[in-house]
């Protein structure tokens, strides 16, 4: 069998610390924008489009 690797220790793994935070912040924010346009596309989809058709 193969033997396990050592587990990094916390200085190896803190320079991942701030590009792990920035990489949060960014999928918030694009989270944040897709939930903002698809909240303005539902009311075109629902309301504007269907009173501009004249079917509503």
């Amino acid at each position: 069998m193969h033997p396990h690797p050592p587990a990094a220790p916390a200085r190896r793994l803190l320079p991942l610390v701030l590009p792990a935070i920035a990489v949060g912040i960014v999928c918030a924010l694009v989270l944040l924008g897709v939930s903002l346009l698809a909240e303005r596309l539902q009311d075109v989809l629902w309301e504007t489009l269907p009173d501009a058709l004249g079917v509503g």
